[in-house]
C-alpha cells in the first residue's frame, strides 16, 4: 500500500471523528443513530476492497487466533463466576430477538472499521513506531462515548468524569494498544474473536457479576496488560524454545494465573478476610491514615462475644469504620457496642449494633492504601474524617 493510500485512510478516520464531535458538542443524537452508522459501514466497505487490493505479508495466524479464543473464553467465564461471590445485577440491555440483532450489528460496524483501518495501518508502518502510536489514538478516540464525556464534563459531575475515564477510558486505551501490538504479529481476525466474543457477553448475557467500579476498571486496565504478556512473551517465543524451556514458561504462566486470580479474588471479598483503606488518622498510633486494614469477617454468633478493647470494622451509612470497643451494652438481651477512635478525645456519639458490624481487625499494611485517600480527597475536597472503603 502507497503512502497516498495510507494518507487516505488517515484523514478518513480524522474526519469521522471530528464529525463524531462537532455533532456531540452540537446535541445532535441523529448522528449516533443514523450518520454515524452509515458513515463506518460505507467506511468498511471501503477498507475491505482496499485490503483485497493490498498485499500484506502472511503471518501464522491460525495459532494466534485459536490462542485468543481459548483464553478470552476463559477471562469471561471466570468473570462471570465472580456474580457467584458478589452476586448479580441484570443486563440493562433488551433481550428481544430483533433487538439483540441490532445491538450487535451496530456495534460490530464501528468495531470493523476500526481494525481493519487498524491492521492495514500498522501492517505497513511497523518500523514507524511513531505513526503507529498516533494512529492508534486517533481509533481510541473514535470508541470514546464522546457525548456521555461532554453531558458529566457540562454538569460538573467532577466524580461522575473521573469514574468515566477510570472505567471506560483508561482500559480502552489499554486495550487498543494491545490490539496494535497483536496486528504486528498476527491480523485483525485475531483480535476480532475477542470483540466478537465481548459483543456477545455485553448484549446476550441476562445478568453480569455486581463487582463495583473501582475493581471493574482495574481488571479492564490490567487484563489487556495480562494479554500482551501471554502473546509477547509466551505465546511468540514457543515455537523457538526447547521443550525444557517450554515447561518452564507453562510454569511461570501458571503460577501468574493463580496468583494474580488469587489477588482478585482476595480484593473481591471471596476469602474470610478482606482490605479496606484507612482514611483519617482517628486510630493513631495503632494505624494511620494510607494504610491498609485486613479485617476477618464474623458470624453473628462470634460477634456476640466480642469484648473491650476488640478493633470492629463496622458501617455507618455509606462508609466504614474502624474503631475500638470501648463498652459492651447490653439493653433487653440486644447487645451493642460503644467504640471510640484511639486518637479521639471521646467515644463515638453512635452505638453499634451487630448487624452493622462486618469483621474484626487483625493485621495492617502500611502506606499502600494512599491512592484511595487521594480520591477520597479529590472527590470531597477535604480530608475524610471516618475511615472509607
Amino acid at each position: 500500500m502507497g503512502k497516498t493510500k495510507q494518507i487516505v485512510i488517515f484523514l478518513i478516520s480524522l474526519l469521522l471523528v471530528t464529525i463524531q464531535i462537532v455533532l456531540a458538542f452540537n446535541n445532535i443524537n441523529f448522528y449516533t443513530n443514523t450518520v454515524g452508522f452509515a458513515m463506518f459501514l460505507i467506511y468498511d466497505i471501503y477498507l475491505i476492497i482496499k485490503l483485497n487490493k493490498t498485499h500484506i505479508r502472511n503471518f501464522n495466524r491460525n495459532r494466534y487466533i485459536s490462542r485468543m479464543l481459548i483464553i478470552t473464553l476463559i477471562y469471561y467465564i471466570i468473570y462471570f463466576y465472580f456474580g457467584f461471590f458478589l452476586g448479580f445485577l441484570r443486563s440493562p440491555y433488551s433481550h428481544q430477538i430483533f433487538t439483540i440483532a441490532k445491538n450487535i450489528f451496530n456495534s460490530l460496524v464501528l468495531i470493523l472499521a476500526i481494525e481493519l483501518s487498524r491492521y492495514i495501518y500498522v501492517s505497513k508502518n511497523k518500523d514507524n513506531k511513531f505513526i503507529i502510536v498516533i494512529f492508534t489514538i486517533l481509533l481510541i478516540i473514535m470508541e470514546i462515548n464522546i457525548p456521555q464525556v461532554l453531558s458529566l464534563y457540562n454538569v460538573n459531575d467532577k466524580e461522575g468524569l473521573f469514574k468515566y475515564i477510570f472505567q471506560h477510558i483508561l482500559p480502552l486505551i489499554s486495550l487498543s494498544f494491545l490490539f496494535t501490538y497483536i496486528d504486528t504479529i498476527s491480523n485483525y481476525k485475531t483480535i476480532m474473536v475477542y470483540r466478537i466474543i465481548t459483543v456477545l457477553f455485553i448484549y446476550i448475557m441476562p445478568l453480569f457479576p455486581n463487582i463495583n467500579w473501582f475493581l471493574d476498571a482495574s481488571q479492564g486496565i490490567l487484563v489487556p496488560a495480562f494479554f500482551f504478556m501471554l502473546f509477547k512473551y509466551v505465546f511468540t517465543k514457543q515455537e523457538n524454545m526447547s521443550k525444557r524451556k517450554v515447561k518452564s514458561s507453562r510454569l511461570s504462566l501458571t503460577i501468574a494465573i493463580v496468583s494474580m486470580a488469587t489477588l482478585v479474588a482476595f480484593m473481591l471479598g471471596a476469602f474470610k478476610c478482606e482490605p479496606v483503606t484507612i482514611v483519617s488518622n482517628s486510630m493513631l498510633p495503632t494505624y494511620s491514615r494510607g494504610d491498609v486494614i485486613i479485617y476477618e469477617k464474623m458470624s453473628s454468633d462470634d460477634l456476640k462475644k466480642l469484648e473491650k478493647n476488640s478493633i470492629i470494622v463496622y458501617r455507618v451509612e455509606n462508609q466504614m469504620v474502624a474503631h475500638r470497643v470501648v463498652n459492651v451494652i447490653q439493653d433487653n438481651g440486644i447487645i451493642k457496642f460503644q467504640t471510640k477512635g484511639d486518637n479521639n478525645n471521646g467515644p463515638d456519639t453512635d452505638l453499634v449494633a451487630i448487624n452493622q458490624i462486618v469483621g474484626v481487625y487483625r493485621l495492617h499494611l502500611k502506606y499502600i492504601g494512599y491512592p484511595s485517600v487521594w480520591l477520597n480527597d479529590f472527590f470531597n475536597d477535604e480530608e475524610a474524617v471516618v475511615e472509607t472503603k
